[in-house]
């Protein structure tokens, strides 16, 4: 199963990982791309970005239970809180193995602008960048903007 920008959105992630849990084959995977935090990415999602990203937030209850939330309300720390904060035992109940995560540079995401109409990225600077991402990946736990996170549904 894979989604790009999703968990960052969810009101109640532990209902969608308990749905994912009962559809997902046993030793199945869940696969996001979602914001992370880093030291370069925190100011830029903080201030920068529409969703904000507020890292003393509850992962797990990331908008507040009673508060009306909107459909495209999102925080770019809920994933990175979430990872980083919850324990292994809690993966287990929701039934999955502890996520593996791989931050991502992203620096041609984020001249792209995301999935806004317009760009600060000309075409072909794009294989420049994606190259400096490649070039750059051990820096990207400093530097990155984005992460690879996988969660394998237990057996």
């Amino acid at each position: 199963m894979i989604g790009v920008d999703v968990l960052h959105h969810l009101a109640r992630p532990a209902a969608f990982f308990t749905e994912v849990a009962r559809v997902l084959r046993t030793r199945g995977t869940l696969a996001v791309v979602e914001p992370w935090v880093t030291p370069l990415s925190f100011p830029i999602y903080r201030w920068l970005h529409q969703e904000g990203c507020r890292l003393a937030l509850d992962p797990w209850d990331p908008f507040g239970a009673g508060e009306a939330k909107d459909a495209f309300e999102g925080d770019a720390a809920v994933v990175f809180k979430m990872v980083r904060e919850t324990e292994a035992a809690r993966w287990r109940d929701l039934g999955f193995e502890p996520p593996r995560v791989r931050v991502l540079n992203a620096f041609a995401y984020l001249l792209s602008l995301g999935f806004k109409r317009g760009s600060l990225l000309p075409r072909p600077a794009l294989p420049w960048l994606q190259s400096l991402d490649r070039r750059l990946a051990p820096l990207a736990p400093w530097v990155g903007l984005r992460a690879l996170v996988e969660w394998e549904r237990r057996g």
